[in-house]
């Protein structure tokens, strides 16, 4: 749970519970994305004049390499992990006992891939899907515009809103890594007061009386 969800569901939210807080700022977040991608197909019309219409359902294919970029990026590690059970599976498939292939048994690796070779493929991943997304992007205009410099021109809004979209997906995968930082932070300072509790601080020495 990040930090700004835990402050909507304490905040502005606190009437409408866990479930409904997570739903209502899912709806949100989506309203926002889907509302910038409007405003820069718009903008982009706007720039540079289009020849014929469509052209909103057209650009919505440059989004198709954001969500599979994204959807590798959240879910590399759950594949990895859970995935492995596969093998487990294939040896009794119907959970009856059977172990066809001699794999039944068969214990995953937890930890089979570090984290940072997971973040690294997370980040590889988004950003690789929207520097597709601007090629689509790209490909898609030279259909609808009619020169050279319109598709240069029109172009700029949409680089504009993936920047905006990597920015977005970059914090977004960041969030584990710095809650568990936090987490860590405040497990090392229960740890220190504990201590200083069974461990007090001496007291300082008296100071020196006066020479007679």
């Amino acid at each position: 749970e990040t930090a700004q969800f835990a402050w909507l569901k304490s905040g502005p939210l606190a009437w409408a519970g866990d479930t409904v807080a997570g739903i209502i700022t899912m709806l949100t977040v989506f309203g926002l994305l889907y509302g910038l991608f409007w405003s820069c197909v718009l903008l982009m019309g706007r720039v540079a004049q289009p020849r014929g219409h469509g052209m909103l359902a057209s650009f919505a294919l440059s989004l198709v390499p954001i969500a599979v970029g994204y959807n590798i990026a959240h879910y590399v590690n759950f594949f990895i992990q859970t995935g492995q059970q596969a093998i487990v599976q294939v040896s009794d498939p119907f959970g009856r006992g059977w172990d066809l292939f001699g794999t039944a048994a068969w214990q995953p690796a937890v930890g089979i891939i570090s984290p940072y070779v997971t973040w690294y493929v997370q980040v590889g991943a988004i950003i690789i899907g929207h520097v597709a997304a601007v090629y689509v992007a790209h490909r898609v205009a030279m259909k609808h515009f009619g020169s050279q410099s319109a598709v240069v021109s029109s172009q700029l809004p949409m680089v504009i809103l993936m920047v905006i979209y990597t920015t977005v997906s970059l914090w977004i995968i960041a969030q584990p890594v710095y809650i568990a930082q936090a987490q860590s932070r405040d497990a090392d300072k229960r740890q220190r007061d504990f201590q200083e509790v069974l461990h007090p601080p001496a007291a300082p020495p008296p100071p020196p009386g006066p020479i007679r």
